[in-house]
């Protein structure tokens, strides 16, 4: 067999092993971690942004100019008469507590909790997670009349925004600052401009608002 011949076998079959022995360590690697339950999963992919970050993004929202054209929304329709009565399972110790005559913390937690535990769950950019211990008769047995969740913005330098009483407009509006979106979409999907909502966004954010910024 000719030299060139075989110095050409030798090469394929050490490059075959090569490719094989790649093959199987990428196999054998262990999956990524999944994030934690209540961590938005757009901060755990690129890390979350700086306050700096965040200021300097809310400082372009201020500087930029409305949308020139906003979905006016659909048309008014009745709605569903709220329940009356509600059960809260705390997802931390797993304790039942019973609410009855209360509208809004009903209606919150037949209406609005399992969308905003999502909602604060798909929000890119930042770590946060929802607190509900006010909710809870065993986590919190002192809790207020009308109990509410808190927002909780987790800064990379240690610190914590908390904000009480948030609803799922207030995720809404996080989303699409964050997102670079121009509009906000409210009740019935009406759209107004996302620079009207300024001083909310950097409160949620515990982020100031640039000085002189209008909305």
């Amino acid at each position: 067999m000719p030299y060139g011949l075989l110095a050409l076998l030798l090469l394929a079959v050490a490059l075959f092993l090569a490719l094989r022995s790649r093959t199987r360590a990428q196999a054998a690697a262990p999956p990524p971690p999944s994030p934690p339950p209540g961590v938005s999963s757009g901060a755990m992919s690129g890390g979350p942004l700086s306050r700096d970050e965040l200021a300097a993004k809310l400082r372009r929202l201020s500087e930029s100019k409305p949308p020139a054209q906003l979905n006016p929304g659909a048309m008014c329709y009745s709605t569903a008469r709220p329940p009356e009565t509600a059960e809260y399972l705390c997802p931390r110790c797993g304790a039942r507590t019973h609410y009855s005559k209360n509208t809004v913390v009903v209606r919150l937690i037949q209406r609005e909790l399992p969308s905003m535990r999502e909602a604060v769950k798909a929000l890119p950019g930042i770590e946060a997670s929802l607190e509900e211990s006010e909710l809870c008769s065993k986590c919190q047995p002192d809790r207020p009349a009308v109990p509410l969740p808190t927002l909780a913005v987790h800064h990379p330098d240690g610190s914590v925004t908390r904000t009480r009483g948030v609803g799922m407009d207030d995720l809404k509006l996080l989303k699409e600052f964050l997102e670079g979106k121009p509009a906000h979409a409210g009740g019935r999907d009406a759209e107004t401009s996302l620079k009207k909502h300024l001083s909310r966004i950097g409160e949620l954010l515990g982020v100031q608002v640039p000085e002189g910024a209008q909305e």
